[in-house]
């Protein structure tokens, strides 16, 4: 797998997910708002809705293979620290796609029943501990594994800082959900180093010195 190819999906992604979220789906993810007006736009827009829930699942997996990717290209299999990686990506990944799926599948028909204040939020409480799981170990994966490649020396300090920058942010998500400006500012300074990744003519090699 390319790593220009993986970041521009990456990029493309996790902006769209963003976007189709802050200005389609803001109502129904409005945890604080009320109820009847949540309630009759998840009710009348649920295709919109599961639109919303694809394309989160596809910036996960997105996320995923560019780490996937950044893995196989430069951090020896062996290390401690690589399979330690991997297992967090596996758990974050798989963490976030129970958390959408329990908000975006189970919310509408939560939305149905007779005591509908108490079923959604007890949803409501089971997708957020989900995705601030998720968010918090991801976050962490993505800072360390940014640190690592600028300590090992594959790739310059300057192009892992962004990376470094958006996995510490999402890190406190447990402690800051349902609030998410902190997962957007994250989301945009991933997608710009994305970008970034992708605008490079040459990409840096772990193995220069045998080519």
């Amino acid at each position: 797998m390319k790593l220009r190819f993986a970041a521009a999906l990456g990029v493309t992604a996790s902006l769209v997910a963003l976007g189709y979220a802050l200005w389609i789906m803001s109502e129904g993810l409005d945890v604080f708002g009320s109820l009847p007006s949540r309630q009759t736009w998840l009710l009348e827009h649920r295709r919109a809705w599961d639109v919303g829930l694809w394309l989160w699942l596809l910036a996960i997996f997105a996320w995923m293979l560019l780490h996937v990717t950044l893995i196989w290209s430069y951090l020896p299999a062996h290390r401690i620290a690589t399979m330690l990686q991997s297992g967090l990506l596996i758990i974050a990944a798989g963490l976030g796609v129970g958390g959408v799926v329990v908000w975006m599948a189970v919310l509408p028909a939560a939305m149905t029943t007779a005591i509908a204040s108490e079923v959604v939020r007890l949803v409501d409480t089971l997708a957020l501990g989900f995705m601030g799981a998720a968010l918090f170990m991801g976050g962490v994966v993505t800072a360390w594994q940014a640190y690592d490649l600028a300590k090992l020396g594959f790739l310059p300090v300057a192009w892992v800082v962004p990376p470094m920058l958006a996995g510490l942010v999402i890190v406190p998500s447990p402690f800051l959900l349902p609030g998410g400006w902190h997962i957007a500012a994250a989301v945009i300074v991933w997608g710009g180093w994305c970008l970034f990744v992708v605008s490079r003519r040459a990409i840096p090699s772990a193995y220069a010195e045998w080519t």
